[in-house]
């Protein structure tokens, strides 16, 4: 079996070769442009050869594929490679792909889509399924700007909208909010679209209200899911307004769902990947939990109530919060608490608690900063930061985030 690797953004060349692997049968994985090696998880992959393809700036050596499969696994995506050293790579099957998209647009079934506008980047399982995967199954044109997600996707986005009335966009929260303010920073033009689907991060009403009002589309949708689910767990119904910031609306049809009290949200069904290969083992699930505290409602629709683990969720990306802390401490040998804080653009930020005691002279805040930026290729915002004179434990002794991002809150709203 042949497996091809690539690595970059979006390109005409990756849309050729997702369509030219999904007709000929080699597996695709589509790794992010900083993924430096591949070693830890080639031996896993099934018996046969590997091409790269795309941005890899060195010669890379790695272990030949000796994996054994019952079923064919067609795509490839790791999960958010800044969460750990070295990321989960999923596999999934062409019915897991068409499960979850069939699952989709089962909300859309009197809707007309013409064409799809995709912000989010080949390398994650949203822009993969509701991007390449929807547009090659559906013979949907494809629109979107090659290379990194910048302003010029913006300008692409509203000549679209200005030549296809049916066209249906997808994007985190992150990418609408950017898109409106791009908007009234510099007056380019619009028309009213078909509709859009907000995923990949918490949606607020808020969004669900920008979607709508601002950016003039008619049936606004919010979905929720994982990366395991290819990507689709539940969706609200588009154009319908949702009851609040935690209405995710209801299971896909063939998705079964059992909320486990204190562990999360487990499901089964179609659409969940084929496996799952880590730095040491593969797995092959025949049910995922995924880690939020979700309610059923009595009407059947699902409403989120939080993250259980510790997973900053910043606009889709997601880090691991005792990793950032980790980084910290070897580095600067200070003591720190991480936790999320709400932030209007990505949803949620990182903050950052310390004690007044550790920090001098020779450790400041804007160093700690500067060394996270270099470390994850993201700038936080060094303003979501409380010095303590001592840091809120819990019941349990254990540091309480709680009541650090309580702390914060008040100060920034001056109580």
């Amino acid at each position: 079996m042949k497996t091809v690797i690539y690595r970059g953004f979006h390109s005409i060349e990756f849309q050729n070769l997702f369509n030219q692997c999904w007709d000929n049968e080699s597996l695709l994985i589509a790794a992010p442009p900083y993924l430096e090696e591949i070693g830890f998880f080639t031996d896993k992959l099934p018996k046969g050869t590997i091409e790269l393809v795309g941005n890899w700036e060195q010669e890379l050596s790695f272990p030949e594929p000796t994996g054994e499969f019952s079923k064919f696994p067609q795509l490839g995506v790791f999960t958010t490679g800044t969460t750990r050293d070295k990321p989960n790579l999923v596999l999934f099957t062409k019915e897991n792909i068409e499960s979850s998209i069939r699952g989709i647009l089962s909300f859309f079934e009197n809707i007309q889509i013409d064409s799809i506008y995709c912000y989010p980047q080949p390398y994650h399982i949203f822009g993969l399924s509701l991007g390449y995967a929807l547009s090659k199954l559906m013979g949907l044109e494809l629109v979107y700007t090659t290379g990194v997600y910048r302003r010029d996707s913006h300008k692409s986005w509203c000549q679209a909208s200005r030549h296809r009335d049916n066209l249906i966009t997808m994007g985190t929260p992150t990418h609408f909010k950017d898109l409106t303010n791009y908007i009234e920073e510099s007056g380019d033009a619009f028309h009213e679209t078909k509709s859009s689907i907000a995923g990949g991060a918490k949606v607020s009403l808020a969004s669900w209200d920008l979607m709508k009002n601002k950016l003039k589309i008619e049936f606004p949708s919010t979905g929720y899911g994982c990366t395991e689910a290819a990507p689709g767990v539940s969706h609200t119904s588009p154009g319908i307004r949702p009851k609040g910031d935690s209405d995710i609306g209801f299971p896909l049809p063939e998705v079964q769902l059992n909320p486990i009290s204190g562990e999360g949200l487990e499901f089964s069904g179609p659409n969940l990947c084929l496996a799952i290969i880590n730095e040491n083992s593969i797995s092959f699930p025949k049910r995922f939990t995924i880690p939020d505290q979700i309610d059923v409602e009595e009407d059947g629709s699902l409403k989120y109530i939080r993250r259980i683990n510790l997973v900053l969720n910043r606009g889709g990306e997601k880090f691991s919060i005792e990793d950032i802390e980790n980084r910290i401490r070897e580095k600067f040998g200070i003591e720190v608490v991480g936790f999320s804080c709400p932030d209007t653009r990505l949803g949620e930020d990182l903050a950052l608690a310390f004690l007044k005691s550790e920090l001098d002279q020779s450790t400041k805040i804007s160093d700690i900063y500067s060394f996270l930026e270099v470390q994850f290729g993201r700038s936080f915002n060094s303003k979501n930061n409380l010095l303590l004179d001592e840091i809120p434990v819990n019941h349990n002794s254990k540091f309480d985030r709680k009541a650090c991002a309580k702390k914060l809150s008040e100060r920034q709203h001056g109580l």
